[in-house]
This record gives structure tokens, sequence and C-alpha cells, in this order.
């Protein structure tokens, strides 16, 4: 038998669940650790957190995203995080026949090459991570892009998953909205979960997203697709209905999976070209 009892907290933040030492970025509830399989002896650490910032992306395993996509600046070869979760450049990537000296649409697994635009699919052949590399105003945490099977648990998998998302609008964007895994209203404002056509199911104003964010909402803005030089799904005024997050899972030689968004509507996991232009949104543990 095991028997715990979370330690006297050092913080005022939540108790979230026990941590194996050697395996503090995943953590059990104590249902779940008496649950475990263990053969040899361990050592438990209790965790302390954020708990409206937390998002399962697996049975024990939970993270907080970047407050913003990633992009890219060539002249400086600096990376960092837009300044809010709903800046995008969208049609700024392309600056006449080039791309534009910033951009935060990447093909598949190019942290080590931001700027190639090519559309053979064989110089994607390899994935690096755009989180391995120095984020001029993402601290010393280390950030990672989320696989696949993380992806999914995260729309559809982790517990209450289909009332934890939800397709809208935020101040004129087109997006998707996650809440945390421990989500509580916010006084005021409600939240139609589910994937609706034309993403209608809220329109907020900043006021009010920037109510949901300080509760720990994420939001996934829809910023259109690049291929090669050439932008997709957005309109004029910058106004994009589609487009996607990359995942760091391969499909195949050609493709790779992608948090494919669009208001027809699309939002989940799918296979897109490596060579196309998508979003990326950091996480950590």
């Amino acid at each position: 038998s095991l028997s715990t009892v979370p330690a006297a907290p050092s913080t005022d933040k939540p108790f979230l669940g026990w941590a194996i030492q050697g395996a503090p970025n995943s953590y059990y509830s104590e249902t779940a650790l008496k649950a475990l399989s263990i053969e040899k002896d361990i050592n438990l650490m209790a965790v302390y957190g954020e708990a409206n910032n937390a998002f399962s992306i697996g049975a024990s395993k939970v993270v907080e995203f970047a407050p913003g996509n990633l992009q890219y600046t060539a002249s400086s070869n600096t990376w960092s995080f837009a300044s809010s979760q709903l800046e995008f450049l969208g049609e700024n990537n392309i600056n006449g026949s080039a791309l534009a000296d910033k951009i935060d649409l990447f093909g598949w697994g190019t942290g080590n090459n931001p700027t190639n635009t090519s559309t053979n699919a064989s110089d994607y052949s390899s994935f690096k991570d755009w989180g391995a590399n120095s984020i001029s105003n993402g601290g010393t945490d280390n950030w990672f892009s989320l696989s696949s099977t993380e992806c999914d648990y995260l729309l559809n998998k982790r517990a209450n998953a289909a009332n934890l998302k939800s397709t809208v609008k935020v101040n004129g964007k087109y997006g998707l909205l996650l809440l945390p895994d421990n989500w509580t209203d916010v006084e005021g404002i409600s939240i139609t979960p589910g994937i609706v056509v034309n993403y209608t199911n809220g329109n907020y104003t900043l006021a009010q997203w920037q109510k949901l964010e300080q509760n720990g909402a994420v939001f996934l803005p829809i910023c259109g697709e690049r291929e090669g030089l050439d932008m997709y799904f957005i309109s004029e005024g910058n106004i994009a209905i589609g487009g996607g997050y990359w995942t760091s899972t391969s499909v195949d030689d050609t493709k790779a999976y992608m948090l494919q968004l669009y208001i027809q509507p699309k939002a989940d996991v799918y296979g897109y070209s490596k060579y196309d232009g998508g979003a990326v949104r950091l996480a950590k543990n």
C-alpha cells in the first residue's frame, strides 16, 4: 500500500499532485499513484503550481502554453513570442516576392532553418524543434512542440475535453479557444463549447478576452497558410479563415501532423504537406 500526505507548501499555489523524483514533469493524483505498478523504492515530491494554467496532454503530463505564437526576425536572427495571444502576421509574412524580415509561419521542423520556403517535401526530412532555440522573451524555460498524440489528447481525450474547447471570434479574429483543466467560469461571460461552422460559438471583445486570459484561457488564432511565397485562406484586412499549428510528428516522407483550423469547420489533427507554412505555439512543462 502507499500512503501520501501533501507536504506543507512554501507557496500559496494550489497542490497539483505527486511527482516521482527523476520525472518531475509528470504528476499523479493520489488515486492514479496508488494504481501504479511500482517495483522499486521511489521518492515522491509534492507539486504545487498555477492549476488554472495547466492543460493535460497525457494521462500524467500537463503543460502551460507560450503567451503567443512564435516569431522569427531574420535581420537579427532572433526568436520571440508575439506580444499577445491574438497577434499573428498573416499576409505580412510576405514582402513583395520574398519573405518578410519577421515571420510567424514555418515549414515543418524548421527550428534550424526558419526561412526555408522550398515546396519540395524532401527539404523537410528531419524535425528540429523551434523550442530548442533561445527565445528572447521566453525566459529560461524549456519550450517544445506538442506531438500529434499530445495534441489529440488535449483536444479530445483529457477529462471533460468536449467542454474545454470552442470555436470563436476574439476581437474580430477567428480561432480556437482552449480552457485549462480546472476551468472556472468568469462572471458575466458565457462560453459555448464545440466546433461549429463559421466559428460562431462566441464573439468576444478585447475586454472580455482579457478576463478570460487572466483566468487561464488560451486562444489559437487562425493565421492563414503559406505555401512557398504564396498565402492562402486569408483575405483583405488580414482576416484568416484557415490555417494550422504544427505538431512534432511526421506522417510519412511528405506529410506531418498539424492542428488544422478552418471555419467550415475543422479544429483537429490532420496530416499536411511538410512544406506548408504553419503557425507554432510552444509549451513548457
